[in-house]
Order: C-alpha cells, then sequence, then structure tokens
C-alpha cells in the first residue's frame, strides 16, 4: 500500500522537526521538549516512519519500572493525515512490538472511545479492550472517554 520507500528505525536528533510538524496544535517548545527527551531516556522509545526523506509518522512506547518492569504502554502513535490509510501505523506498532525491551509480557495503550481507525488497527494487532476511563478528554466542556486496551505477550 505504501508507495516509496518506507523506512522505519529509532527517532534520531535530525527528525526533531519533522515529528513536530505532526503535532501542528501543540505547544511547540513543550512538544520539543517532549521529542528530545526520548533522544537519552532508557525508558521511552520513538520509533520513526520516514517515507522518501520524510518523516511521516511515530510510535512512542514508555517502559514500566519496578514492579512495573513488565508492561509497556503505547503512549503516542500518528501518521501524518496525507499519509493515513496505507499502511504506515500497522509496521510502526508491529515493528515497536516486535522489538520490546527484554521481559516486556503486557502491552497497554488507549484511545477515544470515536477514534474509529485507532480502533480498528489495535484490535486488528490482537489488543483486547479491558476497559473504560469515563471523562479522559476535557476540551472545553465537552468530554471524551478513551478505550482501555492491552496485547498480553507471555
Amino acid at each position: 500500500m505504501v508507495e516509496g520507500n518506507l523506512v522505519l528505525r529509532d527517532i534520531q536528533e535530525k527528525d526533531v522537526a519533522g515529528l513536530l510538524a505532526l503535532y501542528p496544535h501543540w505547544n511547540r517548545s513543550l512538544a520539543e521538549k517532549r521529542i528530545r527527551r526520548t533522544l537519552f531516556s532508557v525508558r521511552e522509545r520513538r520509533v520513526v516512519a520516514e517515507l522518501n526523506g520524510q518523516i511521516v509518522g511515530h510510535v512512542k512506547i514508555t517502559y514500566g519500572s519496578g514492579v512495573h518492569s513488565h508492561l509497556a504502554r503505547v503512549y503516542s502513535v500518528i501518521v501524518s493525515k496525507n499519509f493515513r490509510g496505507k499502511g504506515i501505523a500497522s509496521k510502526l506498532m508491529e515493528k515497536a512490538i516486535s522489538e520490546l525491551l527484554q521481559g516486556i509480557e503486557i502491552v497497554l495503550l488507549e484511545t477515544q472511545h470515536d477514534n474509529a481507525s485507532a480502533i480498528h488497527l489495535f484490535e486488528k494487532l490482537g489488543f483486547e479492550q479491558y476497559g473504560v476511563l469515563e471523562r479522559a478528554w476535557k476540551k472545553g466542556t465537552e468530554y471524551k472517554n478513551n478505550v482501555l486496551y492491552r496485547k498480553v505477550l507471555r
């Protein structure tokens, strides 16, 4: 489905500007700080999708520690609007999950209850719904629920 040279790899310093472009509504300095933090963290990993030299998506995984060291959380997965529906998010998720730290047994994630494309992707990848976090998002006076998903690996 993807036409061109799609490369999936770990984040590099040169990717920061391309990743910032995926979040046009975020506070730029805060988003840049969060993206750069991943460059130096052992508890976070960002896999980027680069298509013909352009950053078109990424997935961010965070790892638990201590009594939660068997857990990983998909914190963010996003593909540029112009490149959605081409299988890039699936490829990002598959790569990130296949390369989790040793000892990870469960992968967790959540998404808004009305994000049909994300729900379809996560269920296609074998995630199962285990709960709902009511009023997880608030914009003005409007609330949205998040659906909680997990994938048990072992």
